[in-house]
């Protein structure tokens, strides 16, 4: 979900465990505002606790003036708040990117070697994108692994009343929701498990299926 911050305001708010708006804030030194989607955040945090290393968020949000200065596309998803250009210190490019595929990040740009900058672009986009360079030469992966669901789970939807609905509002609760474990799939489980499908892109159905447990299994 994409939010819109006051720079004044809420230029020092903490974000996650290691971010702080600040470091997304665009360059430009004159517009008011910061767009950033807070799925960003997360996979940046996922990345970040993953090497244990200090993740440099080169370029963040970008107003569209800055971002025409600094030869953006017209259409760069900076501009939406949903990219960030990022080095992690002591890790090679390739490193971060393949790692970055391994957790299901769809937009990955890598830019390797001096001459490029040797940064990782990576998106919050649901749409797959890979690509190398300045050129942004089309590429289908670079190398990462991508972790599926092997446990049979069983779909969840409004009325069931199994074990595994505890199990699925266990996994809301650790996921900051405000939810009762009670094993029964009521409207509050199927409210929330819809509002959890919106801010991480997936189909709004209120089912958990696979592709709603793998998220909320960080999978």
């Amino acid at each position: 979900m994409v939010k819109t911050y006051d720079k004044k305001k809420d230029i020092n708010k903490q974000l996650s465990k290691n971010f702080k708006l600040n470091e997304f804030d665009c360059k430009c030194n004159r517009c008011n505002k910061v767009l950033l989607d807070t799925k960003l955040v997360e996979l940046l945090q996922k990345i970040r606790d993953h090497f244990g290393a200090s993740v440099n968020v080169n370029s963040g949000y970008r107003c569209k003036t800055h971002n025409k200065e600094v030869g953006g596309s017209t259409s760069s998803h900076h501009m939406k708040g949903t990219a960030a250009d990022i080095r992690v210190e002591g890790v090679e490019p390739r490193e971060v990117a393949k790692y970055a595929e391994s957790i299901g990040i769809k937009r990955i740009g890598l830019y390797e070697g001096d001459a490029e900058g040797n940064f990782v672009h990576i998106g919050s986009g649901s749409t797959k994108k890979f690509w190398l360079g300045k050129a942004q030469k089309k590429v289908d992966t670079f190398g990462g692994v991508i972790k599926k669901v092997t446990l049979e789970l069983p779909v969840l939807e409004k009325g069931v009343k199994v074990g595994a609905v505890f199990a699925l509002q266990d996994l809301l609760k650790g996921h900051k929701y405000d939810i009762e474990s009670n094993g029964s799939f009521g409207s509050d489980t199927y409210e929330t498990l819809k509002k959890f499908q919106h801010e991480h892109d997936l189909a709004t159905d209120g089912k958990c299926g696979k592709a709603t447990w793998s998220e909320l299994l960080n999978l």
